[in-house]
C-alpha cells in the first residue's frame, strides 16, 4: 500500500519525467506528478503541497523556479528539493545546498527516501548494469531477464541510468554505451541478447549503427527508441524498419510495453 508521499518532478524532457516517475512509482510508496516548467509546477503546488520537488537545474534558475524552491510566502510549508544538474543530482534541502557527486541511482533513491522520510526497502539488484548497482523493485512486471544481456546505447546519462534500472530490476544484465561508435563496438564484443538504440547520438546515429550491424550480418534484435521519429525526419520509422530494426518506439514510451517487447525478443534467443 502506498504511503501517500507526493513527489513533483519538474523537467521539460518528457522521457526524463516518465522514467523518474517509473522508478519512484514502482516502489508503491510515492505518488508522482509531473510538470514541464516552473510555472506549471507552481500551479500544481497551489493544488497540493508535495513532500519533495525534483527539478531540472536550468528550470530551477528561472524566476518561477526560484519562487518554487524558495517561496516568499513564509506561511507556505518548506518543501525539500532535489535539483538535477546535467544528469547529476545535487540536493537543496530546506535552502541548504550540499553537492552529491555523480549520477548513482542508489544515491539518488537514498536521497529521495531521506528527504521524504520513507524507509528504504531492503532490496538487492538481481541484474546490475555497468553504470551503477541499482536497487529498484518493479515487482509488478515479470522478470524474464535472468541470463540475458541488454545493450543500451544512449548518450543522455539520466535516460541511460533509468533504463538500466528498469531492465536490471527485471533480471537483465545491462551493458551501456554513450554514443554511436562505442555502441557499435559493444554490440560486436559484449554478446548482448538485444540492443536498445537511441537515434540522435554523437559520432554515429542509431540508424547508422543499425545499418552497419545488419551489413555485417548481425541478427541481434534491435529496438530503436527516439524522440525524433516524427519530428526531424518523418520517414525515420519506415527507414529504421526497412533497415532491419526489430521495433521502433517513440519517446516517451510505456514501461510495461517496452519490457514485454524485450522479453518477447529475448525469450527464445539461444546463448
Amino acid at each position: 500500500m502506498a504511503l501517500g508521499k507526493t513527489i513533483l518532478v519538474v523537467d521539460d524532457d518528457p522521457v526524463v519525467r516518465q522514467l523518474i516517475a517509473d522508478v519512484l512509482a514502482a516502489e508503491d510508496r510515492f505518488v508522482v506528478h509531473g510538470a514541464t516548467d516552473a510555472a506549471q509546477a507552481l500551479q500544481a503546488a497551489r493544488q497540493f503541497v508535495p513532500d519533495l520537488i525534483i527539478i531540472d537545474a536550468q528550470i530551477a534558475q528561472s524566476v518561477s523556479g526560484r519562487e518554487l524552491i524558495r517561496p516568499a510566502d513564509q506561511h507556505r510549508p518548506a518543501v525539500p528539493v532535489l535539483r538535477l544538474v546535467s544528469g547529476i543530482p545535487d540536493p537543496v534541502v530546506l535552502q541548504e545546498f550540499a553537492e552529491l557527486h555523480g549520477f548513482d541511482l542508489n544515491q539518488f533513491l537514498a536521497r529521495v527516501h531521506h528527504l521524504t522520510g520513507v524507509p528504504e526497502p531492503d532490496l538487492s539488484p538481481r541484474g546490475p548494469g555497468r553504470d551503477s548497482q541499482v536497487a529498484v523493485d518493479f515487482d509488478d512486471v515479470p522478470g524474464p531477464g535472468v541470463g540475458k544481456t541488454i545493450l543500451i546505447v544512449e548518450d543522455l546519462p539520466e535516460i541511460r541510468m533509468l533504463l538500466s534500472a528498469m531492465l536490471a530490476s527485471a533480471g537483465y544484465t545491462v551493458v551501456t554505451a554513450v554514443d554511436g561508435p562505442s555502441g557499435l563496438a559493444a554490440a560486436r564484443t559484449s554478446e548482448p541478447d538485444l540492443v536498445i538504440l537511441d537515434h540522435q547520438m554523437p559520432g554515429l546515429t542509431g540508424l547508422q549503427v543499425l545499418m552497419t550491424l545488419r551489413d555485417e550480418g548481425s541478427r541481434l534484435p534491435i529496438i530503436m527508441l527516439t524522440a525524433h521519429g516524427h519530428e526531424a525526419d518523418t520517414s525515420l520509422p519506415w527507414t529504421a524498419w526497412t533497415s532491419g530494426a526489430s521495433l521502433f518506439m517513440d519517446k516517451p514510451f510505456d514501461r510495461h510495453t517496452l519490457l514485454r517487447w524485450v522479453g518477447s525478443f529475448t525469450h527464445d534467443r539461444p546463448r
